[in-house]
């Protein structure tokens, strides 16, 4: 196989994202994913008067984006909306409306997708069905990248402001924050033991709201939660044995050590941008599952059902074979216009898919580019445009120059705050999930929201990726979870039974003992 000509898809620089689809996304989503995600971001960025615009692009199977400024010309309208956007407070809208209307008007859609049977189908039934759940998908996608900023602008607008008033960096900042994101630890509930009835109502509650969600990772080739019944079964063996874990501390003693470092003068301005934070830090993962995940889980589960009936046929050597074609072949294979892709085509893509997930993807592609040019923007774009930057960069912090890692000691970016010491599983996913025992510190790549499973019953947790804002850090604080990310090298560091001491506080993780 020929190596991948790692080159921008357009002018400008375009950076790697590699923390949602790790290797290289299968055809069928790479085809939905960008179209209604930069559709999404930019209609959110025109509404707030965000100075910029979004564009996403798949190379090599990966996934790359470009952040680039807004045509300097429109400055007039754009300062009009900005300045709009803080004084209103629009974030308070965006959410207000995703909790009144677009949240439930997504879930009923979902529900109904949901009670539909692919497998008992004719071929144009189910394409009519994959088609609907495409389009929820779609709007889903759009409806969550249409409200990034009412997730992300407060919250940074808090940590950027906060870093100037004080000094402190955004780890130090963020955990005022902790106890304001239930949403992110959405793990399996208590379950109701009074009666077998009231377990099972319970149970069924769960697994209809969450069981076709996509947890693994955010592709389609990634699993529900329905096709985890070890971890699932072990998590509800786990809840059974636990009385109800409160939430973390709610952030306030992180609050008033911040606090005191703020002239008196900026205090009232100080408990204004973090009261806006906190409404607006659990948006991102309440429309996460509902918007994106729930509709790609159904969308997996209609594609599967279709790779099923044409294995049978001899249309597919293997049902997965699905996943690997365009969202036209998958018509054309049930019947549909043009021409069907054939079984080995199918197959030859697998393979390529595995291949170039293999491969090194360059963390940029293009030339570098000058900042982005501020001064030409009124203040309150300035604002918006480094709030939001600002959330971005916590999320994920580009390269810098790292501690030098040693045989005993890592450095990393300290997430949630603690220490704890015990025994080290190094896991490549959830089909791992066997092997973590109660007290373990999970070390991994970087954790999506199938980790919410297993996270209240770990000792603290270490990854190769993420920064301050990223699943891992959030989940961890809201779980009171020691946590230290960005390590670099964590997964190939720290050896599989290794006694370790993880330090939240200071983002340090020493290896005490080998396995």
């Amino acid at each position: 196989m020929a190596p991948t000509p790692w080159q921008a898809p357009a002018p400008g620089t375009w950076h790697l994202d590699d923390s949602h689809v790790r290797g290289a996304m299968t055809p069928f989503y790479a085809q939905l994913f960008p179209r209604s995600a930069a559709a999404g971001c930019n209609a959110g960025f025109r509404r707030w008067g965000l100075p910029l615009a979004a564009d996403f692009a798949v190379v090599g199977g990966r996934l790359y984006y470009r952040i680039s400024p807004a045509d300097p010309g429109e400055v007039l309208e754009i300062e009009r909306r900005a300045s709009e956007s803080l004084m209103k407070k629009r974030w308070r809208a965006d959410r207000q409306r995703w909790e009144s209307e677009r949240s439930q008007q997504l879930r009923r859609a979902n529900l109904e997708l949901q009670r539909a049977d692919p497998g008992k189908l004719d071929d144009g039934a189910l394409r009519d069905h994959i088609r609907a759940v495409v389009n929820l998908f779609q709007d889903g996608n759009h409806q969550h990248f249409d409200q990034f900023l009412a997730s992300t602008f407060p919250v940074g607008d808090f940590i950027a402001r906060a870093s100037e008033w004080t000094g402190a960096g955004p780890a130090d900042a963020v955990p005022a924050l902790q106890g304001s994101s239930p949403a992110s630890a959405g793990a399996l509930p208590l379950l109701d033991r009074s009666s077998p009835k009231r377990f099972q109502a319970a149970l069924g509650a769960y697994l209809e709201e969450h069981g076709h969600r996509v947890v693994t990772g955010f592709d389609l080739s990634d699993r529900t939660t329905l096709e985890l019944p070890e971890t699932l079964l072990e998590c509800i063996t786990a809840r059974l044995g636990m009385t109800d874990r409160p939430l973390a501390v709610d952030g306030a003693g992180a609050t008033a050590t911040l606090r005191d470092r703020v002239s008196p003068a900026t205090r009232p301005t100080f408990d204004e941008v973090l009261t806006e934070a906190r409404l607006a830090y659990g948006l991102h993962d309440e429309d996460l599952g509902i918007a994106h995940l729930w509709p790609l889980g159904l969308l997996r589960r209609a594609l599967l059902a279709a790779g099923e009936r044409l294995a049978a046929r001899g249309a597919l050597k293997y049902s997965g074979h699905i996943l690997e074609a365009t969202p036209e072949e998958v018509e054309a294979l049930l019947g549909g216009e043009g021409p069907p892709p054939s079984s080995d085509e199918l197959g030859q893509r697998m393979e390529e898919r595995r291949f170039l997930s293999l491969e090194e993807a360059p963390l940029q592609l293009g030339p570098e580019e000058e900042p982005l040019p501020l001064d030409q923007w009124p203040l309150n774009c300035v604002r918006l445009v480094t709030g939001f930057l600002t959330y971005l960069q916590c999320m994920e912090p580009g390269p810098g120059e790292a501690e030098k890692q040693t045989a005993t000691r890592l450095s990393g970016i300290p997430a949630s705050g603690g220490r704890y010491e015990g025994r080290a599983l190094v896991i490549s996913g959830p089909e791992d999930f066997g092997r973590l025992e109660a007290g373990d510190v999970l070390v991994a790549w970087l954790t999506s929201p199938a980790y919410n499973v297993v996270l209240p019953l770990l000792g603290a947790v270490v990854t190769d990726k993420g920064g301050c804002l990223c699943h891992t850090a959030i989940v961890a604080r809201e779980f009171g979870i020691p946590a230290v990310v960005g390590t670099g090298t964590a997964t190939t560091h720290i050896l599989d039974g290794a006694h370790v001491l993880v330090d939240g506080d200071t983002g340090v993780v020493e290896v005490l003992a080998s396995s």
